[in-house]
């Protein structure tokens, strides 16, 4: 009946906040799917940069890749480069590839062009209200194209047969969830970079873009910076910069997925289970501060686990990230902290929001709620409330 069609079409919505316990047999540890979209290629150079010669479909590629490598490297990641090489992808395909792929989320790199050479930044963009709205009611007109739209690429739940009222409800439901974790998720990725790069604006931002008009699947086109700027542009070209920006972006997801994981994946289960990644695998262009940075560890942690007496490491090293196999969420890694006693936190260099929620078995949410926090934006030397666990 209609009441039971909502359940399901709300299914995504509630998911985040189910938090069923189940034996590690009988639970399906899946990877997170995060579809990573190049922009322009082939035919299409996109923006062209200050001195004639950058194009804007090279950068994109080469910083998508580097983002790839990143989540890749991570388990419980499974990415996905909508596109690898120098050819254009229709806009209309580029979701279709995402959903195909069964993506949780869609990245869309890019980056931006004025004008003048003053622009500069980092802006993140998610689809809007308006623009969904029209994009619901032209689905409804075309319903026997939307058939999959709803319940994965499986069709579980078809528009073909539903009355108009009961489809545009239906799609209705599902992108105000994809809309509303498409801005969580932007936020997580604006305040990883914050620090690494300009951000041009603070907050995700909302346009009418094509690629960002799925329905079940949260979407984000992230503008890098701007070629028109010469600074800007040398910085987007160079592979060191290349590589902190796809750190922080990498980071960024990770923490917004390490928040509401998806019910079925590896991290949920993880995190059901007191467990967190106890190794890594030194990859191309990692640095031990990165890594550090990524596992919620300073730099001196990760050295002492790993009996490191330099920053020193090699592509395909392993590295301990817990002195003791896995770490749970029980504690951290520290023997003088006492999750029962201490009630404040001095932030130090190179510590994450995530990672001190962790060391003291509490969560994100909690967190920022004890300390007024609306991101993940935290700086040296400030003190955070940690919130009874």
């Amino acid at each position: 009946d209609l009441f039971d069609e909502l359940i399901a079409a709300t299914q995504p919505v509630i998911a985040s906040a189910v938090a069923e316990i189940s034996s590690p047999d009988s639970q399906q540890k899946r990877d997170i799917v995060v579809a990573i979209v190049a922009g322009h290629g082939g035919e299409d150079p996109g923006g062209i940069g200050y001195d004639g010669k950058l194009q804007e479909k090279n950068i994109t590629l080469s910083l998508s890749r580097a983002i790839f490598r990143q989540l890749d490297a991570m388990p419980g990641y499974k990415p996905v480069l909508v596109r690898d090489g120098d050819y254009y992808i229709q806009l209309e395909q580029r979701p279709q590839i995402a959903r195909e792929n069964r993506a949780d989320l869609l990245v869309s790199i890019h980056t931006d062009w004025y004008r003048t050479a003053e622009a500069r930044g980092v802006t993140i963009y998610a689809l809007s209200g308006d623009r969904a709205d029209r994009e619901n009611a032209r689905r409804v007109a075309e319903k026997e194209n939307g058939a999959d739209l709803i319940g994965g690429v499986d069709g579980n739940l078809s528009l073909r047969d539903r009355d108009d009222d009961l489809a545009l409800t239906l799609l209705d439901l599902s992108m105000s969830w994809s809309m509303e974790q498409s801005v969580l998720a932007g936020s997580h990725i604006l305040s990883s970079l914050d620090g690494v790069a300009r951000l041009r604006k603070n907050k995700v931002q909302q346009a009418s873009l094509l690629v960002l008009r799925s329905p079940d699947i949260p979407s984000l086109l992230i503008e890098t910076g701007y070629l028109t700027n010469p600074q800007e542009a040398r910085k987007l070209a160079s592979p060191r910069y290349q590589r902190q920006l796809s750190v922080s972006i990498a980071q960024g997801v990770m923490n917004y997925f390490n928040d509401a994981p998806p019910i079925d994946s590896l991290i949920a289960w993880q995190q059901r289970n007191g467990i967190y990644p106890s190794s890594y695998t030194v990859i191309r262009d990692d640095s031990l501060s990165q890594i550090a940075q990524r596992f919620g560890l300073s730099l001196a942690q990760l050295k002492a686990i790993n009996s490191l007496n330099s920053n020193t490491i090699q592509i395909g090293q392993t590295l301990l990230t817990s002195s003791s196999g896995v770490i749970p969420l029980t504690g951290g890694l520290s023997n003088d902290i006492s999750t029962n006693s201490v009630d404040e936190h001095k932030i130090s260099r190179d510590e994450t929001l995530l990672g001190i929620a962790l060391r003291y078995n509490t969560t994100l949410t909690k967190l920022r709620r004890a300390n007024n926090l609306s991101n993940d934006l935290i700086r040296v030397g400030q003190v955070l409330k940690i919130p009874n666990r």
